[in-house]
């Protein structure tokens, strides 16, 4: 897991729990590759993901302040590209499937927490388990202790 998140990640990154992805969000995949690292390990119990899901949004923002710039300040803005909202949104989308397809494979959840508003916070993809989105990292934290709960509630049956 460790070599894999080195490889993905630059070598400032944590190198601890949690995962630091020191805001790295390239075509190289370091949100998607660092969850495919860390969840087949026997070490990990769950996932939480932090401000990946909600990414269409920051394009948007990003233009938003460039062409204020312009205006505000006179600053030439005419060599940015605009970020292409379609790509992020594909990647998003994308992200979505991979969550769920993670959680049906390796049995464990992956609970994600966007910090910007989001159309909806369940996602079914077709898989046996459907991707979530929480609106903050304390209730997706709550969330994986009642599911503990649960399955200590369901030994103590058997």
């Amino acid at each position: 897991m460790i070599d894999e998140l080195n490889a993905l990640l630059p070598p400032f990154w944590s190198h601890a729990n949690p995962i630091d992805l020191v805001g790295m969000f390239t075509a190289k995949g370091e949100p998607e590759g660092a969850v495919h690292a860390v969840t087949p390990s026997d070490e990990v119990d769950a996932v939480v993901v932090l401000g990946v899901l909600g990414i269409v949004s920051q394009p948007l923002k990003t233009m938003a302040v460039v062409e204020r710039l312009h205006k505000e300040y006179g600053i030439d803005v005419s060599s940015i590209d605009p970020p292409d909202v379609d790509e992020y949104r594909q990647r998003e989308e994308d992200f979505i499937r991979k969550v769920a397809e993670h959680m049906e494979d390796y049995e464990k959840p992956i609970i994600n927490v966007s910090f910007t508003p989001m159309e909806k916070s369940v996602f079914d993809v077709g898989r046996k388990y459907s991707t979530v989105v929480l609106p903050s990292p304390l209730r997706a934290v709550r969330v994986l202790a009642q599911m503990a709960r649960y399955r200590e509630y369901l030994d103590s049956l058997a």
